[in-house]
């Protein structure tokens, strides 16, 4: 999946067949959707929309939608709900402001000085009150993980500590059928602060298991508002 900046090379035929993967659409955007709660009436943008799959939801939700993405996958929709441009998350420019950013797997997307470039320009662009809600990979692993769904190459536990570096993974389409991609990994240090950097709180996680019970979250939802225009936030956590 492409997410509005131009830092990797996976091929146009990888990306495509990681949308088709319907345990990443229905699955894992189910918690973002949730944590989201109604949405009816609200300004909403789509940070690296890709194939507009989230955008589409939302705005069947009843929020009022722009998904931005370097390559989307769908026709640019200007004056349709959800709108989609084709622009570059650290250059993206609006006059327009959002009650709700979204961001779903961009962050390991991203080239380590691209993280608090991309953030910094979310914040500008959200409304008093603005939130914002990521849900990228979970940055504990497995030395060797390996689900039915997806399994990760190129990374150990040494490699926690090394922000942005690059592994394989690999998912799982249907019977004998695989896709492998590039992301980068970024520790929960990293995470937070980038997000304190650009003036987030978080006042949510949510570790997200996609396979064995025993097996440790695949996936993180983070929940955040803009710590300087709301003053401080409790941090709370949920495991599913």
């Amino acid at each position: 999946m492409r997410f509005g900046t131009q830092t990797e090379t996976n091929s146009r035929a990888q990306i495509a067949g990681a949308r088709r993967c319907y345990q990443m659409r229905d699955r894992l955007f189910a918690p973002l959707l949730r944590a989201l709660g109604a949405v009816g009436g609200r300004r909403i943008l789509d940070v690296g929309c890709g194939d507009g799959t989230l955008s589409l939801a939302l705005a069947r939700a009843g929020a009022s939608v722009v998904g931005i993405d370097l390559a989307p996958a769908i026709p640019p929709r200007a004056g349709r709900n959800p709108r989609v441009e084709t622009a570059d998350a650290r250059q993206f420019r609006s006059r327009r402001r959002f009650d709700i950013a979204v961001m779903a797997f961009v962050v390991n997307e991203l080239a380590p000085k691209d993280v608090p470039r991309v953030l910094a320009n979310v914040a500008g662009h959200l409304s008093r009150g603005g939130r914002l809600v990521l849900l990228l990979p979970h940055p504990a692993f497995e030395d060797r993980e390996r689900t039915k769904l997806i399994e990760r190459r190129g990374i150990r536990r040494d490699d926690y500590l090394r922000e942005g570096h690059r592994y394989e993974v690999s998912f799982r389409l249907g019977e004998g059928e695989r896709v492998t991609r590039c992301e980068r990994h970024y520790s929960l240090g990293f995470l937070v602060a980038a997000l304190v950097g650009a003036d987030f709180a978080i006042c949510g996680l949510e570790e997200v298991r996609c396979g064995a019970r025993r097996a440790l979250p695949s996936y993180l939802l983070i929940d955040c508002v803009q710590r300087r225009r709301h003053g401080s936030a409790h941090l709370t956590a949920s495991f599913r």
